[in-house]
């Protein structure tokens, strides 16, 4: 009788004269199914030795995972005080692993751990970043662990996570407030169309700004300005009431001042007016330096400028010399200004404003009275207000104006503005964005050209490639200027923007009015959070 061994099965004897290819296809349609069978069940038994979860539901997991912190907060302060060693520790962590290797069993445990450690909320202290940290390194030191090192390991990173869960609850507990400055005038300027590296913003993150470390600050700064560079040619152009693609330059500043100064030749009209007290004691101050110096250096204090205020001290004038006075005192400012008298240049200017100032009070004073003049003086006010404010913009830009290249210096803005300047609308913002945030508002003439791959780029591919040995990795010289395409991109400047808007949780249901019970509960709320994770 013919007998055949088949592995996993045994002997079989088959009936004598049976030929091998009977054989073969009986082993097939009868012997080979009985051992799938067999190996599918060894194989399943090896599943559930190897998961006895396996098959459960993941409600039942979750209960299991909640169940198992309960346990493990009263194993490890069982160990702590010597009723339970470091082999029931490593026993029951062998035993629980299968649960914890699923996503429900882990939630459940987290729970657990956050509903145990829900009293140390109260804590004195705990909303504070040293509270917390203390508070995590006490969780921590009462966490089961199978060795020394790891009971320090679990001290120090219960109090990293501590102070790090407390550090994040109060970012966002801010975020309920008016946010910093700042940080509101960037917001604003990323939406008005600048763009700003996130080393310059407060509260952009620890991922963009290690993104800029990798792209180099420098580069990631003077890419911003060339961008920056287009926004403050046009936001200049608004301000003038300019078209966006008029040119820029010294003749369209004279004909704005022009037109602008049909306010002055209808003020010309208006007759008598009176000089002040504030008017006389502003041309006193203007003279006061030279006539200072003229009391110790006879002759030398005499200049210009000292006739100049002397004429201009008069009890009354007609609105029509006045007028004439101011075109006068800004074309002696502009001559002083290109001899390089910087200072006889601004004394002239400060004395047209005084005239300036004194025919506005005049105007408001007289349309306060009654008669024909009364009423039409407001709007000559007003027209006569904003030609003024429409002429010192145009001095502004013309500062700021580089003519050669049609471009506008956002620092020499800033200075205007600090000078106290009248900026309004948007040439302030372009002025109060180069005061913000000078690193992004340099000079695109003083940067130069700006290549695509810097030779800084070769040396980080470079040195890449000989730290590891594959020189493939020279291709990364185009990773650092990826990354700065992408900082500066509008998608992340608009990420950056709203994630900075001030007050941006307070619009959300419910929070408007609550704010400081929720700053109060996200902070102490921090704590039990953060325990959860040291326990782990």
């Amino acid at each position: 009788m013919p007998q055949v061994t088949i592995q996993g099965f045994g002997r079989v004897n088959f009936p004598e004269g049976m030929s091998p290819k009977a054989i073969e296809s009986a082993i097939e349609s009868d012997i080979m199914p009985v051992i799938t069978q067999r190996r599918q069940a060894m194989q399943a038994d090896m599943e559930r030795m190897a998961d006895p979860l396996a098959g459960t539901r993941p409600s039942y997991r979750f209960a299991a995972g909640y169940g198992k912190a309960g346990a493990d907060i009263a194993r490890g302060l069982g160990q702590a005080v010597g009723l339970v060693d470091r082999e029931e520790v490593a026993e029951a962590r062998r035993r629980d692993e299968p649960l914890m290797r699923s996503g429900a069993g882990m939630a459940g445990n987290i729970a657990g751990n956050i509903a145990a450690l829900a009293p140390t909320a109260a804590i004195p202290g705990a909303a504070t970043l040293r509270g917390a940290a203390a508070i995590g390194a006490g969780v921590g030191a009462a966490s089961p662990s199978t060795s020394t090192g790891e009971t320090a390991l679990n001290v120090l990173g219960g109090a990293a996570l501590g102070a790090g869960g407390q550090a994040v609850a109060g970012r966002i507990a801010r975020s309920l407030q008016p946010g910093a400055p700042v940080a509101g005038r960037a917001a604003e300027a990323m939406e008005a169309g600048f763009t700003i590296p996130p080393s310059q913003i407060p509260g952009a993150g620890v991922l963009p700004r290690f993104a800029e470390g990798l792209a180099g600050k420098l580069q990631t700064a003077q890419a911003a300005s060339a961008k920056n560079q287009p926004v403050a040619n046009r936001l200049a152009r608004e301000a003038l009431g300019l078209p966006e693609d008029a040119p820029l330059d010294v003749a369209a500043l004279a004909r704005i001042r022009k037109d602008a100064g049909q306010a002055y030749a209808e003020v010309k009209r208006v007759g008598a007016m009176a000089a002040d007290d504030e008017y006389l004691r502003e041309l006193s101050r203007i003279g006061e330096k030279y006539r200072g110096a003229e009391v110790d250096f006879p002759g030398l204090g005499k200049t210009p400028i000292s006739d100049v205020i002397e004429s201009l001290k008069r009890p009354q004038f007609s609105s029509s010399g006045a007028v004439d006075a101011i075109s006068i005192l800004r074309d002696k400012a502009d001559v002083a200004f290109r001899g390089g008298d910087k200072g006889l240049g601004k004394a002239f200017r400060e004395a047209s404003k005084a005239l300036e100032d004194v025919i506005e009070r005049n105007l408001a004073s007289i349309a306060s009275e009654t008669g024909p003049l009364a009423r039409t003086a407001p709007e000559l006010l007003q027209r006569f207000r904003a030609g003024r404010e429409l002429i010192a913009k145009t001095y502004s830009v013309e500062k700021a104006l580089n003519e050669t290249t049609g471009n506008i210096s956002l620092q020499t803005l800033a200075n205007e503005l600090k000078k106290g300047k009248p900026l309004t609308g948007p040439l302030r913002q372009a002025a109060e964005f180069g005061r913000a945030f000078p690193r992004a508002a340099q000079r695109t003439e003083q940067i130069g050209s700006q290549p695509g791959v810097s030779p800084l780029d070769y040396a980080a591919g470079g040195l890449m490639s000989a730290a590891s040995g594959n020189y493939g990795l020279m291709g990364t010289v185009l990773g650092r200027p990826a990354v700065r395409a992408a900082l500066l991109s509008r998608p992340a400047q608009r990420a950056m923007a709203a994630a900075m808007r001030p007050g941006m949780l307070s619009r959300l249901p419910g929070v408007a009015g609550r704010e400081a019970q929720i700053e109060e509960l996200l902070r102490r709320g921090s704590v039990p959070l953060a325990g959860s994770l040291a326990t782990e």
